[in-house]
């Protein structure tokens, strides 16, 4: 194996001519390199570490500034995962994109204790119109035993703070951790519905190897398939094991109940996922048609109809 890149501001940029761009109205970049936290069942460090890298918010920028002036590219996802790991970073990336790109949207991943509201307020004024967080579990214990280190409390004090800044949340919760039952599931649930959240997803909980939940698994539960891990997600219901305490039946009921609710979409063969394919794709190429705030508002538009009309499981 070699040497992880340290300074990954000497990487250079994705050779883009190389690329039909039109075909992307949305577009992916990367702007750190794993994740200093040390949750259970994530896997990042295996390909990452746990040493957090960042591109310099200079370097950043001039890959943003490239693609909308050389692409007219108007939709970003830094795809990091977390975002706001270095706040100082994300002030200096908001106030840069404020003051000099206007017109674009971009959404991220991060974490939900690492936000305050001058942050939150820079963020949407610099395009920012959503985000993902993940939230796992609205039991305290639970949180505890995955080395979340959060709490139901912060998390919901984060909601709130980025909803007031007019940025939407994504809330993403499993199901099956360790400490996970039936109860601690329907907590989740409630807390989700009860929540300032826009959109909610349930997932499974999936023992990868080299994490603590795959020795979990193995320790103190059963495992229920000898499929490889880059197979897990043709199973369904998508349950890899079970505990004494959680069993396989009270993982379907909590799949069930999360289902029910507009939660839960995995293996969905529901035509809302269609929809959902065909309305992005056209949303983003009529940004792309218009220029600056009109094209935005346009997407942002469309987006707000399929969530309200078509998403079960979104709100306002």
């Amino acid at each position: 194996t070699r040497d992880i890149i340290k300074e990954i501001d000497r990487i250079p940029f994705p050779a883009y001519h190389l690329f039909k761009m039109n075909r992307y109205p949305q577009h992916r970049i990367i702007t750190s390199r794993g994740c200093p936290y040390q949750c259970v069942f994530c896997n990042s460090h295996s390909i990452w570490t746990n040493k957090w890298r960042k591109r310099s918010a200079e370097n950043t920028l001039k890959e943003i500034e490239l693609l909308v002036s050389t692409y007219s590219m108007k939709s970003f996802v830094f795809n990091d995962d977390s975002f706001n790991i270095d706040l100082e970073r994300v002030e200096k990336i908001c106030n840069y994109l404020i003051a000099n790109v206007s017109g674009i949207l971009w959404s991220t991943s991060i974490r939900i204790d690492r936000i305050n509201k001058d942050i939150a307020k820079k963020m949407r004024k610099a395009g920012c119109y959503n985000v993902s967080v993940g939230i796992e579990s609205a039991n305290n214990e639970v949180l505890k035993n995955i080395k979340k280190n959060i709490s139901k409390e912060k998390i919901s004090e984060g909601i709130q703070i980025l909803r007031n800044a007019g940025i939407d949340v994504m809330g993403q919760f499993m199901i099956g951790n360790p400490g996970d039952t039936l109860k601690t599931i329907e907590e989740s649930i409630e807390f989700a519905k009860k929540s300032n959240l826009n959109g909610v997803e349930f997932y499974t909980t999936l023992p990868y190897k080299d994490t603590l939940v795959w020795e979990y698994a193995n320790t103190y539960g059963k495992l229920l398939t000898d499929k490889p891990c880059f197979e897990y997600h043709t199973l369904n219901p998508r349950i890899i094991f079970e505990t004494p305490e959680f069993s396989y039946e009270e993982r379907v009921k909590a799949i069930e109940l999360a289902r029910k609710n507009g939660f839960y979409h995995a293996l969905s063969t529901d035509r809302r996922n269609l929809i959902l394919d065909i309305g992005r794709s056209f949303a983003k190429h009529i940004q792309m048609l218009f220029d600056g705030g009109f094209g935005n508002k346009m997407y942002l538009l469309l987006r707000y109809i399929y969530r309200k009309y078509f998403r079960k499981g979104t709100r306002e």
